[in-house]
C-alpha cells in the first residue's frame, strides 16, 4: 500500500507541476522492490519529469526506462520509449541528430527542432484532429501563437495536467 500511495503522490505532484516532490516520491519507489513493469513505468515518467530542468538527466531516466523494457522483454514499453519519449526528450531540448523515430508526430517534432518548419506543418495538417500535444507542435511550426494557447489551455483544463501545460509557455517564449 505504501508503494501504491508513493505512486499517486508522485502523479499528484509531477501533474500539478511540483516536479521536487514528484521526484522525492519516485526515488523513494524506485528504493524499493518493484515488479520490472513498474521499474520501467517509474524511469519512464522520471525522465518526463526532469524535461524542463535538464537534458542529461531526463534522457538517462528514459535510457533507463528503454534498457529495464528490453532487459524484461517489455516490447510495449520499449517501443512507447525508443519511439516517443526519447525523440520527445531530444526535440524538445534541440539535440536532433541522429534522432530518427517512425512516429510520424515525433518525426514532425523533430522537424520543428530542426526548424523545418514546412515538414512539420505537411505531417500535421494531415491528422483529423488533434491532441494537446499536436496543437502545439502545430502552433510551434507555424508560429501561431492562438494555437500554442489553446493547447496550453486543453492540456490544463481537458488533461488537468499543469506539468505539460508549460510545454507550449515554452515553445511561444521560442517564437
Amino acid at each position: 500500500m505504501r508503494i501504491r500511495y508513493h505512486e499517486l503522490l508522485f502523479q499528484h505532484y509531477w501533474k500539478t507541476n511540483n516536479p521536487l516532490l514528484a521526484k522525492k516520491y519516485a526515488y523513494k519507489i524506485t528504493n524499493t522492490e518493484l515488479s520490472p513493469k513498474k521499474i520501467c513505468r517509474i524511469y519512464h515518467n522520471l525522465a518526463l519529469c526532469n524535461l524542463y530542468t535538464d537534458y542529461r538527466t531526463s534522457m538517462e531516466q528514459a535510457v533507463k526506462a528503454y534498457e529495464a523494457a528490453e532487459k524484461y522483454s517489455l516490447k510495449r514499453w520499449a517501443a512507447i520509449i525508443k519511439n516517443h519519449t526519447i525523440p520527445f526528450i531530444a526535440a524538445y531540448h534541440l539535440q536532433t541528430e541522429k534522432m530518427t523515430t517512425p512516429d510520424p508526430i515525433e518525426t514532425a517534432h523533430l522537424a520543428i527542432a530542426d526548424k523545418e518548419f514546412t515538414k512539420a506543418i505537411a505531417i500535421l495538417k494531415n491528422l483529423e484532429t488533434w491532441t494537446p500535444f499536436q496543437e502545439c507542435y502545430m502552433g510551434a511550426a507555424s508560429k501561431n501563437i492562438r494555437l500554442l494557447e489553446n493547447a496550453h489551455h486543453r492540456f490544463i483544463h481537458e488533461l488537468g495536467d499543469q506539468f505539460f501545460a508549460l510545454l507550449p509557455k515554452h515553445y511561444l517564449k521560442r517564437l
